[in-house]
């Protein structure tokens, strides 16, 4: 394509230099045609391409492990090249940024001291870890209660596999990662790991966990696959984790947010305003947002990291350290 352009080019500037007015006018107009279609063409084919990643595992039996028995898992996944049409740039559509005010309210009263340190979403139901009382409550959204489970440790973080049946939880005291049934609150599977970790994300047959100083991917067997290298570790305790559809990874310690490659690891962005960062969530549009458990306040950045406003103060609500996705 390059090539192409580059010849039509030379024609262009050929004929500014050399040609009459008729010819140069009839030569722009038949260039626009092209550019116009061309550039639909270049986005169509930017939407079939795909990056592809391989990963070879070892199925376990439940009396041994067979290494013959294996298979490799190819997934796909966008390119991640972007195209903006120049063609339109006079004529971009911003969506309106939306306000937030408060719905409704769970009455935790009966739990006090009341530590609500994670929060996840199955259907319409929210999974709630109670530190504090080493506990699971299950509500459904409008606020009904439905059941509670105690786990054997303090539960800190829980985010659900992809089957939605069972939920991994951190336990933060304890180098120990449970495996629970979301429906019954039964422990299906202890996994040991080699540290304590508080903040966990489940992808594909691995998880993201963060912990004292620690950024980690573990396997479903509680080894560690790899381990990032990113800056500000050595701040705190790396407190909520969330991975973004564009392969970024959105982690906060005790201050505040970060935004880093999940290939490598890569430093894309810092969000420092936070004096103790804590839950994180995102909008339909890529908004950020973060609830600052110091401030009692919940910050909106854009995708990019940039600031855009405070969208909860503690007049608000009665201040809270959580999200989960916003629908």
């Amino acid at each position: 394509m390059s090539e192409n352009w580059q010849k039509i080019k030379q024609e262009l500037d050929f004929n500014i230099e050399h040609g009459s007015n008729n010819q140069l006018f009839r030569l722009v107009q038949m260039l626009k045609n092209m550019i116009s279609e061309e550039d639909i063409n270049f986005q169509d084919n930017l939407t079939k391409m795909k990056n592809f990643d391989m990963n070879y595992f070892v199925k376990e039996d439940l009396c041994t492990i067979i290494s013959s028995h294996c298979k490799v898992n190819v997934a796909n996944q966008h390119c991640g090249i972007s195209h903006t049409s120049q063609l339109h740039t006079t004529a971009q559509f911003v969506p309106a940024v939306l306000s937030l005010a408060p719905d409704k309210s769970i009455d935790l009263s009966l739990y006090r001291p009341c530590g609500i340190s994670g929060i996840e979403i199955i259907g319409d139901r929210l999974l709630l870890c109670h530190f504090n009382a080493s506990k699971l409550l299950v509500y459904r959204n409008d606020g009904t209660f439905i059941k509670e489970g105690c786990t054997e440790f303090k539960p800190y973080q829980i985010s659900k596999m992809p089957n939605e049946s069972h939920v991994v939880v951190t336990t933060r005291d304890t180098p120990t990662i449970l495996i629970i049934d979301s429906e019954s609150l039964d422990c299906i599977r202890r996994i040991n790991t080699e540290q304590s970790y508080s903040a966990v994300k489940t992808i594909d047959q691995a998880f993201i966990v963060g912990g004292d100083n620690v950024l980690d991917i573990i396997s479903l067997d509680g080894n560690v696959n790899r381990s990032f290298i990113v800056p500000h570790l050595d701040k705190g305790i790396i407190r909520y984790i969330r991975n973004r559809q564009d392969d970024t990874l959105l982690f906060t310690n005790s201050f505040n947010l970060y935004c880093v490659r999940i290939i490598d690891g890569t430093l894309l962005f810092e969000y420092s305003s936070t004096t103790a960062a804590r839950g994180i969530a995102e909008d339909l549009y890529g908004n950020i947002y973060i609830a600052d458990r110091s401030q009692k306040n919940k910050h909106r950045l854009a995708p990019d990291g940039s600031f855009v406003d405070i969208v909860l103060t503690e007049d608000d609500w009665n201040w809270y350290s959580n999200f989960s996705k916003f629908q």
